[in-house]
C-alpha cells in the first residue's frame, strides 16, 4: 500500500486526536537511539512510543496501554486518516496465594489498572524500541537481564520490522485489595512489518513469567478495551466520510464464531444521508491468535462479552467492573453480578455476543453505539519458573464497500494464518 500522508504527518495527527481522545498529554515521537564512540548503539528507553509503518501507527505507553492507533486508508481520498483504537490492553485474572486477583491495562477502572514498569526507570526500567536494520548491530544495552527477547548469543530477537518491548508487573502499592500477584511479570513486545501481506497488523505479544515460588491457578487472560472506528481529516473543509453518521459513537461489535475473531465495523442505516459506500469499508478485526511454538498458548476461545460504555440495567457495561470478582466475571463472559448472555434471537445461553451476519442482517447483531471490547481464551496454571505466550493481532480489511469489507477482513485473517512464521515463535 502506498499513500501521500508521510509519516511525520501522521504522527502530528495523532497527537492531535489525542487533545480530544483519553489521554490529553500524548508525547511527539522520541528518538529511540544514540550512536556511541563506540561501534554499538545505547537504547533510549521511554515511558511511551510511537510504533508505525506507512500505513498504521498506535502509542504504546507506560502501563502496558495500547493508544490512539490510525491507519491511512487508499480510499476515499489520501488526505484522510480513520481512528481504530483509544486505549486497549491486557486483561488477567487469577488465583494466587489463595487469593483472587486481577488486572485491566484496556479501560481507564479505577483500582484495577495496576500494571507498572518491573524497574524504575532509573533503573534502566521503560519501553526500548528497536527496528531490524538497527537489530543488526551490536546493542550495549539490551536488556537481556529482564527478560528481553533475545538470541542465545545475547543479541536482540528482532520480531517484526519494528518493535517496542517493556517488562510490566502488577502493581504491589497498598490498594483496598487483600490479594495481589507476586513474581508475576509481563514482558509485551508490540511489532509491525514495513510491507507485505501483514503490513495492516498490530502484533502484540505477552511473555507471562511467574518469578514467585507460589503457581497462578485459574488464570483468565483477555485483550479488550475502546476500539473505535473514525474518519479525520487535515482539511478545512470536512471531506464525504469525515461526518457523525461514521464516528466513533456509531460503531457496532461482531464476532466471527467459524473463525473466532472479533471486529468493529460501522455500516449503512436508514438514518443517514447519502454517504458514499466507501465511507463504510474499513473494518478492524481483532483476535487472540492460536499458537504452536513451544510456550506459546493455545487456548480455546472463552468468550467474546458485550461491554457497553454507559450504565444499563442489563449489568453488561464498564461502569459494572470494579473488582478483581467482576473482573474475571466478565473475561468468563458473564455479568458483574454471574448472569449469562443470552442470544435475543435464538433464546440460548452463549458466551460469545453478536455473532450474526451484518451483511445479511442475520442473527444477532449489535446496535450502533460508543463500542467497548473483549475477548479471552479458556484459563491456564502457570508454576513456579513456568513463562506462557500470548499473541494478539489488531488487523483492517478495507474494501469500496461495507459489503466487500467484510470478507476481505477474513481473508485478511487467513493470511495472518497463512504466514505464522512471522508472529509464531
Amino acid at each position: 500500500m502506498t499513500s501521500n500522508l508521510s509519516l511525520p504527518f501522521l504522527g502530528v495527527l495523532t497527537l492531535s486526536l489525542a487533545l480530544y481522545g483519553c489521554d490529553t498529554t500524548a508525547p511527539t515521537e522520541i528518538d529511540s537511539n544514540r550512536q556511541t564512540d563506540d561501534s554499538g548503539i545505547v537504547l533510549n528507553p521511554q515511558p511511551r512510543f510511537f510504533l508505525s509503518n506507512e500505513v498504521l501507527e498506535t502509542r504504546i505507553a507506560a502501563e502496558s496501554g495500547i493508544g490512539l492507533s490510525t491507519f491511512i486508508p487508499d480510499l476515499p481520498k489520501p488526505d484522510e486518516t480513520m481512528l481504530f483504537t483509544n486505549l486497549v490492553g491486557l486483561w488477567i485474572a487469577g488465583f494466587q496465594h489463595d487469593g483472587l486477583n486481577a488486572n485491566i491495562a484496556g479501560l481507564p477502572i479505577p483500582g484495577l489498572n495496576q500494571f507498572e514498569f518491573a524497574r524504575p526507570e532509573s533503573e534502566g526500567g521503560g519501553l526500548y524500541k528497536l527496528s531490524a536494520m538497527e537489530a543488526l548491530q551490536d546493542i550495549e544495552n539490551w536488556p537481556v537481564q529482564d527478560g528481553a527477547p533475545s538470541r542465545p548469543d545475547g543479541s536482540p530477537n528482532m520480531y517484526g520490522d519494528v518493535m517496542v518491548w517493556g517488562l510490566f508487573r502488577p502493581s504491589n502499592e497498598p490498594n483496598e485489595r487483600v490479594y495481589n500477584f507476586s513474581g508475576l511479570n509481563v514482558g509485551m513486545t508490540s511489532f509491525v512489518f514495513q510491507d507485505g501481506p501483514l503490513e495492516k497488523m498490530l502484533f502484540f505479544r505477552y511473555d507471562l513469567s511467574n518469578e514467585s515460588e507460589d503457581p497462578v491457578t485459574d488464570l483468565h487472560l483477555g485483550f479488550g478495551g475502546d476500539i473505535d472506528l473514525e474518519w479525520s481529516s487535515r482539511l478545512i473543509q470536512a471531506p464525504p466520510c469525515e461526518r457523525p453518521e461514521v464516528t466513533k459513537n456509531q460503531n457496532q461489535n461482531g464476532y466471527n464464531a467459524v473463525k473466532h475473531y472479533a471486529f468493529t465495523y460501522t455500516k449503512p442505516h436508514d438514518a443517514d444521508p447519502d454517504l458514499p459506500p466507501e465511507c463504510y469499508g474499513v473494518i478492524v478485526g481483532y483476535t487472540i491468535l492460536d499458537m504452536e511454538s513451544a510456550g506459546g498458548l493455545s487456548q480455546p476461545k472463552l468468550a467474546h462479552r458485550i461491554l457497553k460504555r454507559f450504565r444499563r440495567p442489563d449489568q453488561f457495561n464498564e461502569a459494572e467492573i470494579k473488582t478483581p470478582t467482576q473482573v474475571l466475571l466478565a473475561l468468563q463472559g458473564l455479568s458483574a453480578i454471574g448472569q449469562p448472555m443470552v442470544n435475543p434471537v435464538t433464546g440460548e445461553v452463549t458466551p460469545f455476543a453478536h455473532t450474526g451476519d451484518p451483511v445479511s442482517e442475520t442473527g444477532w447483531l449489535d446496535s450502533r453505539r460508543d463500542v467497548r471490547n473483549l475477548v479471552s481464551i479458556a484459563p491456564f496454571d502457570l508454576l513456579p519458573g513456568e513463562t506462557k505466550t500470548m499473541t494478539v493481532a489488531l488487523f483492517l480489511a478495507q474494501a469500496p464497500s461495507f459489503a466487500e469489507a467484510v470478507p476481505e477482513l477474513e481473508n485478511t485473517f487467513d493470511s495472518i494464518m497463512d504466514n505464522r512464521q512471522q508472529w509464531d515463535y
